[in-house]
């Protein structure tokens, strides 16, 4: 049995697929009947598949939507005889497509001036050729129907370029008149091929039952490999659900962990809040705080000498005064005895800086009026032994064992003709001066102990007693000027600052001070500044 008599065997109904031994002329022509709508189908689609290539040449694009549907559909049809379904339902189905098709193409590419047009005539061909008289005449109607539509409707624009109008009508005339000619061959052939076949397809009868029954030996082993994959699938099945309850424990442990985080991010949000809540209480404890100091600043400026006060004792001077913070544990106090023309000039260097520093300079400075303005004490040495007593008295150093004091100097002088008697006292600073005929700085030294706390007591301070001529220079400081420290830690040191004052010892006192204040700058650049400074310089 060749290939054509094997497809006609798979679709036709397995009750007409047989032949009687009296040669039943009617199963014959419902044979036939059922090959024509195999052909018809198969033939109709090939002819859609052919026609979009056409219509794809001649950018004939509303043809590409129904066409490759059409070539489906016709290629399916066949497989319909395979179900239940009558016949008559399936060859309606056929002449329907056809006739959508066709209506369709008509409609897109000239109305009734398309080449598709036409193809309305095989309406009622079919039908009589495959249906019912009844079959017939409804599609006989529908045609003509569809003809006044369209003479109604007038010819429409076609979509695509006019110089494919030619190719395009030739062709569908041209398969119409081939398909008309082919559809009547085939129905006279089949009318006389199925009187001579009947002999023949008898003796063809025992070789199809095998052939069937081989086929069905094949279909229990494809359903066998069927069974085969299906077994696959199930435990690729399994193998995806173990693998779905996995990812579902995996989520699980993710959402946990994502409540975690949640709590986790709770906590800091509730930490960041106190800690805003604990920046602001310091920003305002430091405001407070800063509003303190100020208040401080204000006191301590208050006890310093004013420049009115400064010029009245001293004729040409300059003061370096630089606290390391907002208040200074430095400070500076000058007055003259009432009973005598002496000036008295004190700098103290107090322990600590800021506001502990401060608070001694209050001490200190309430001291010096006490000892010197009211019990007129004016020998620096003096000074120095009733400010020692007073402070360790006040600050209750022998009960509290406090050790804080001061660092200081005094120097007391008075004018005589031509020259200047002057004394002074270190608690371990030193002073430093330079005669106007000298090119050197001289420096007279200071007692090695300091004021209040716990102090050698057999080391006793000391009054210096020299004459200077006027125009001589004085340099006094505390040491936070040569203590003062580099990026590379080196202190600015005594040597330096030394060096320095002997090159500008005869410049104005302003030039000096301003030279002053750039070797510290240039000094301690990179760094910040370790201890409160004050230097004092003045010419007698």
């Amino acid at each position: 049995m060749n290939l054509y008599q094997k497809v006609y065997t798979y679709f036709i109904p397995q009750q007409y697929n047989h032949q009687t031994d009296d040669y039943d002329i009617k199963i014959k022509e419902i044979q036939e009947k059922y090959k024509l709508i195999i052909n018809f189908s198969w033939v109709t689609s090939l002819f859609s598949l052919f026609y979009i290539g056409i219509a794809y040449i001649i950018a004939f694009f509303e043809s590409l939507l129904i066409m490759p549907i059409a070539a489906i559909v016709f290629f399916l049809l066949p497989f319909l005889l395979k179900t239940p379904l009558p016949k008559r339902i399936i060859i309606n189905l056929y002449i329907t497509c056809t006739w959508i098709a066709a209506c369709f193409l008509s409609y897109y590419s000239g109305g009734i001036n398309s080449g598709v047009f036409p193809w309305l005539v095989l309406l009622p061909i079919i039908a009589k050729l495959l249906s019912t008289h009844i079959d017939t005449i409804i599609w006989l109607t529908i045609a003509c129907i569809s003809t006044i539509f369209f003479g109604f409707l007038g010819t429409l624009p076609a979509d695509f370029d006019p110089k494919w109008q030619l190719i395009f009508v030739t062709n569908d005339y041209l398969g119409l008149i081939i398909i008309v000619w082919w559809l009547i061959t085939i129905f006279d052939n089949a009318k006389f091929n199925a009187k001579q076949q009947l002999k023949r397809e008898y003796r063809y009868i025992t070789n199809i039952n095998q052939k069937l029954h081989e086929k069905q030996q094949e279909i229990l082993t494809q359903n066998e490999e069927l069974h085969q994959q299906q077994e696959e699938i199930m435990s690729q099945r399994d193998f995806i659900e173990k693998k779905n309850e996995e990812l579902s424990k995996v989520n699980r442990k993710m959402k946990a962990n994502e409540e975690v985080l949640r709590k986790y991010l709770g906590t800091l949000e509730a930490q960041k809040k106190e800690i805003l809540e604990q920046k602001s209480a310091l920003e305002a404890r430091d405001r407070q705080i800063s509003s303190s100091i100020n208040a401080a600043l204000t006191i301590q400026q208050a006890l310093l000498p004013d420049s009115e006060k400064i010029n009245s004792f001293l004729n040409d001077y300059f003061i370096i005064y630089q606290p390391k913070d907002i208040v200074s544990g430095d400070f500076y106090w000058i007055n003259q005895n009432q009973n005598i023309t002496q000036k008295i000039l004190v700098i103290a260097d107090c322990t600590g800086h800021g506001v502990p520093g401060a608070f001694m300079t209050l001490i200190a400075s309430v001291l010096l009026d006490k000892i010197i303005n009211v019990w007129r004490i004016d020998d620096p040495a003096k000074i120095f032994q009733y400010l020692h007593t007073e402070l360790k008295s006040i600050l209750k150093q022998e009960k509290t064992n406090n050790n804080n004091g001061l660092d200081a100097v005094v120097i007391a002088w008075r004018e005589t003709e031509g020259s200047v008697q002057l004394e002074f006292a270190g608690a371990k600073n030193d002073l430093y001066y330079n005669e106007p005929t000298q090119n050197k700085i001289q420096k007279l030294k200071g007692t090695r102990r300091s004021i209040g706390g716990f102090q050698n007591e057999s080391i006793l301070f000391e009054t210096q007693k020299i004459t200077l001529p006027k125009d001589t220079m004085l340099y006094i400081g505390s040491d936070g000027l040569a203590d003062q420290n580099n990026f590379r830690r080196k202190k600015l040191g005594e040597i330096t600052i030394i060096e320095t004052l002997e090159k500008i010892k005869s410049h104005p006192l302003s030039e000096q001070k301003e030279t002053l204040l750039n070797l510290l700058q240039t000094h301690m650049q990179g760094t910040a500044q370790r201890d409160d400074i004050l230097w004092i310089g003045l010419r007698l």
